[in-house]
């Protein structure tokens, strides 16, 4: 049961991502039939306001709030509310300014964007909720996410589509769904919450620390840079708008990346690394069964998915393969990073100092990942800057092969591990029987593919129905394939069964 502890919350969180992508899509199409381009662009920025103002915020909270629950401290569910709810009295004049700047400044109308004001205390307190989701019972989020996916759509078909509200609409579909997905998790969690005091020592800390979370950040926001540097050396918005699609058509390896959801939570519960070892080489096992076949399907239905963007969009598939494949090799980062974060205990001891947090393995893993960010960006500047055919699909293509500058660091990621006693070992045999039947899946898609498509027409729902014909039958040839020949991958069948049985058995 514990190998199925490991992997069930991962896999249906796994579930509601895919669940997401086609919720989202549907979501996407009725705002996007119903709105201006003015107010859809104005909906877009309002959402950028919110993140820059609520992101900052609510990683402070999240970072701890699992740390300290999932290793079972005392009232840190209750201090983790509290917290929450004191960032969000932070969080609401700052949008408040952010409000007031766009409004003046960028004469954006001021009522959508006051009327998006609540989301900055739903993502906060979403945040914390969720983080004591992953903290005590992970596979919540999976099923609250489902919960708000479902809630929005219906929500907005109603506002938006048959009331014709609008932004408005579509502003109170998202606000609504986000209370609809906290009545839930509150509901889960309430009594839990409820019978702990508030400890205002732990939040003191939390916010002395908030540096380190705040630290962790600078990644992203670097790796961010990689759009507006590609715009200056390029001159056009056509190389951002190909390469955009190119990452969103082979994107699909990274959904593979939540079935480690469970991982970082159970490595804070024990500070056995014998134990540590044991999960990290079950999730890398696990992963490489699931995710090998989505980069390899990905791969063989490219050229129809880029079409259902548009037939403008098909030459870039040498850069969406490209992404596919940095994909699947940066999913070993989603194994070494919660590995690392969890084994750190530097928060939890007593007389510590900031240069004991900065020799610590968590500030070193961030550190990592900072320079990662930053030799990516030069990576994209120096490969655009090679780049003067104006061929904007080439250059898609360079600045997609930027990605494999992760690897070094991947690897030195995997040697911090070995440093604190977690050993890696990659199931080479298994990992070759996978790659074995993805080829063989691979072929067959392609077969079919040439072989269907004259019964398929070439507008978006042709294609989209040819994506999802092919998608099951390359996955049962697959499932066949490795059932046959991978033990592991019987042995996670059998827990499948096994688990559906006796969750039908109690229900």
């Amino acid at each position: 049961m514990s190998s199925v502890k490991l992997k069930l919350p991962g896999s249906i969180f796994f579930a509601s991502n895919l669940y997401s992508l086609f919720s989202g899509l549907a979501f996407t199409i009725i705002v996007t039939r119903s709105l201006t381009v003015n107010d859809f662009g104005l909906w877009n920025m309002i959402s950028q306001y919110i993140a820059y103002t609520v992101i900052p915020l609510s990683s402070i909270a999240s970072f701890w709030i699992v740390r300290y629950v999932a290793r079972g401290f005392k009232q840190a569910l209750s201090s983790g509310v509290f917290f929450a709810i004191i960032l969000s009295f932070i969080g609401l004049p700052l949008y408040s300014a952010v409000a007031l700047w766009a409004g003046i400044l960028l004469l954006q109308p001021l009522y959508f964007i006051i009327l998006a004001t609540p989301q900055v205390v739903t993502y906060i307190l979403l945040g914390t909720l969720s983080s004591i989701a992953m903290s005590i019972s992970p596979e919540q989020i999976g099923i609250s996410s489902m919960i708000f996916e479902t809630s929005k759509v219906a929500l907005a078909y109603i506002l938006v589509r048959l009331l014709s509200r609008g932004l408005e609409g579509a502003i109170i579909s998202v606000i609504l769904a986000q209370l609809i997905q906290m009545a839930y998790l509150l509901t889960i969690f309430r009594k839990l919450i409820s019978r702990q005091l508030i400890d205002r020592g732990l939040t003191r800390k939390w916010f002395k620390l908030s540096w380190l979370p705040l630290y962790e950040l600078f990644s992203g926001i670097v790796g961010g840079l990689d759009v507006i540097i590609a715009r200056i050396i390029s001159m056009t918005d056509a190389l951002v708008g190909v390469r955009s699609v190119a990452c969103i058509a082979g994107s699909f390896p990274r959904y593979a990346s939540s079935l480690t959801l469970s991982l970082y939570p159970r490595i804070l519960g024990t500070t056995d690394n014998h134990a540590w070892s044991r999960d990290v080489e079950e999730m890398l096992r696990f992963i490489s069964l699931i995710a090998i076949p989505i980069t390899f399907g990905n791969i063989a239905l490219m050229d129809i998915i880029l079409g259902i963007f548009g037939k403008s969009y098909v030459h870039a598939l040498a850069a969406a393969t490209t992404i596919a494949i940095a994909q699947l090799i940066g999913l070993i980062g989603s194994i070494t990073d919660p590995a690392l974060r969890g084994s750190e205990r530097i928060d939890v001891q007593d007389y510590v100092n900031s240069r004991d947090y900065l020799e610590s393995t968590i500030f070193k893993l961030v550190t990592v990942n900072n320079l990662s960010a930053i030799v990516y960006v030069l990576a994209v500047a120096t490969a655009l800057m090679f780049w003067n055919n104006g061929d904007i699909y080439t250059a898609a293509l360079y600045w997609n092969l930027a990605s494999f500058t992760n690897i070094p660091f991947l690897a030195y990621k995997v040697k911090m591990m070995h440093k604190i006693g977690v050993k890696m070992k990659f199931p080479t045999s298994n990992i070759i029987k996978y790659l074995a039947s993805s080829t063989l899946m691979l072929i067959l898609v392609l077969t079919l593919k040439n072989t269907l498509k004259p019964y398929f027409p070439g507008k978006i729902i042709g294609l989209i129905s040819q994506v999802l014909l092919l998608t099951i039958l390359g996955a049962l040839f697959y499932t066949a394939l490795v059932l046959l020949t991978d033990s592991y991958a019987k042995k996670i069948y059998r827990e499948a069964i096994r688990s559906l049985s006796f969750r039908t058995l109690v229900g």
